[in-house]
């Protein structure tokens, strides 16, 4: 008789470098983001520069505004890659919605304009599980 003996394999924590660097596409309902993880080489290299102190302080609340203003001007250039389906409520002449086209200064606009924009892209970003490889093995009694 094999005894079962609980393991976490480590190597499940592993991210995919491509999906770190160039994004994966979140769903937030109709909205679509496509997003970098927060420690991809660009952000973190804009972070370090910017503002050393505060490169991994991620939640808002924590924040003072020079460092919110800076975080957004990074997560626009760098996280924020494309979106799918954003609109501003507007419907053509048959009633269909107007998308509103991808752009950087277009998602520094609404960074800075939405909080809860902000700190969706912010939260995407930092979403560990959405960037790992993906194990083939299964977990062995992982709760």
């Amino acid at each position: 008789m094999v005894k079962e003996v609980k393991s976490f394999d480590i190597t499940g924590l592993a991210k995919d470098e491509n999906k770190v660097e160039n994004g994966v596409w979140m769903d937030h309902g109709a909205l679509k983001l496509l997003v970098a993880h927060y420690k991809c080489k660009k952000y973190d290299a804009f972070m370090t520069k910017a503002n050393k102190k505060h490169r991994r302080r991620f939640k808002s609340a924590d924040l003072d505004e020079e460092t919110k203003t800076t975080m957004r001007i990074g997560i626009s250039r760098f996280l924020l890659l494309d979106w799918k389906n954003l609109t501003m409520g507007e419907t053509d002449a048959e009633g269909n919605p107007i998308f509103i086209d991808y752009s950087e200064q277009q998602a520094l606009d609404y960074l800075i304009e939405y909080d809860e924009f902000f700190e969706m892209v912010a939260e995407d970003a930092a979403d560990n599980d959405e960037y790992r490889k993906d194990c083939e093995k299964e977990d062995q009694g992982n709760l």
